[in-house]
C-alpha cells in the first residue's frame, strides 16, 4: 500500500521534461510544495496541476517565475485558496497585490520587489498578512523609491503583522527607511508586531526609540542606527541586531 504524498520538494538544474512534469502533475493531496530550477528550461508554475491541488496545498514555494506572465500566475493562485505560506521569486511586483488577493488564507508571503509597473490593483480585499518578506536589490539613492509604498499596500488591514523582514542592500551609501513609512507600518500594526529585521537598512535612534515606544510587544529589532547609544524601553523587547554606523 502506498501512503499519500503530503510534502513534496523539487530541486533541480536541469528541467527534468515534459515527461517527468506530466507525471508530477498527476500528484493529489499534497499540502507543501516547493519547486525550484536554475535557468534551464522554462518556468514551472503549476499549470495544469493546481486544479488537483486546490482542496489540499498551504504552503508553496515556487523559486523561478521571471517571464511568466501575471494574468498566468493570477489564474493559478486562483485555484489555489487554501494557500497560507507563499514564497514567490521573479513575479512582477505590480502584480503582487492581485495574486494575494485571490488568496484569503494567506497569513504568509516571502516575495520580491522586482521594480515598479503598471497593473489594475485588485477589486478584492487583500489578505491578512501575519508576517511579510521582502527580498529587494539596491534601495540607495539610485533605488526603487516605490518599494516603501509597494508594502504598504501589501499591508493595508490593522493590528495583524507580526513579522517584518526586508532583506536589501545598497551599492551606493547607506539604506535609510524612511521615517513616514515606520510612522504608517507602527500606526497600523504597532499592536502586534514582534519582530522587526531590516538587516544593514538604517533607522535613527528616534525612530528606534517610536518604534520601542509604539510597539508593545515587538521582542526582535534588528537595524543599523547611526549612534552607540541605542536604547529600547519596550516591555516585550528582548534582542538588539543594530550594528552601529559612524
Amino acid at each position: 500500500m502506498t501512503l499519500p504524498l503530503r510534502e513534496l520538494t523539487i530541486r533541480t538544474q536541469y528541467d527534468p521534461g515534459e515527461r517527468v512534469w506530466a507525471r508530477l502533475n498527476t500528484i493529489q493531496g499534497i499540502r507543501r510544495l516547493s519547486v525550484w530550477s536554475l535557468e534551464w528550461g522554462p518556468p514551472r508554475v503549476l499549470q495544469g496541476w493546481a486544479d488537483l491541488l486546490s482542496s489540499s496545498l498551504t504552503h508553496l514555494e515556487l523559486g523561478r517565475c521571471a517571464g511568466v506572465p501575471a494574468t498566468i500566475l493570477t489564474s493559478v493562485f486562483m485555484k489555489l485558496p487554501l494557500l497560507q505560506e507563499l514564497c514567490l521569486k521573479g513575479a512582477p511586483s505590480a502584480a503582487i497585490p492581485a495574486i494575494i488577493a485571490c488568496l484569503p488564507n494567506l497569513i504568509a508571503l516571502d516575495t520580491e520587489y522586482l521594480g515598479s509597473g503598471n497593473y489594475r490593483p485588485p477589486l478584492t480585499p487583500l489578505p491578512r498578512l501575519q508576517r511579510l518578506t521582502v527580498q529587494t536589490g539596491s534601495v540607495d539613492i539610485d533605488g526603487p523609491q516605490k518599494l516603501w509604498t509597494w508594502m504598504r499596500i501589501l499591508l493595508p488591514h490593522q493590528q495583524t503583522l507580526k513579522s517584518f523582514t526586508l532583506n536589501a542592500f545598497a551599492v551606493h551609501g547607506q539604506i535609510t527607511i524612511p521615517r513616514p513609512f515606520i510612522v504608517n507600518l507602527t500606526g497600523r500594526h504597532g499592536k502586534s508586531l514582534q519582530d522587526f529585521a531590516v538587516g544593514v537598512a538604517q533607522l535613527t535612534l528616534e525612530t528606534v526609540s517610536y518604534m520601542c515606544s509604539t510597539c508593545p510587544q515587538l521582542a526582535t529589532l534588528e537595524c543599523s542606527v547611526a549612534s552607540p547609544d541605542v536604547v529600547c524601553d519596550s516591555r516585550s523587547y528582548r534582542e538588539d541586531k543594530s550594528p552601529v554606523n559612524w
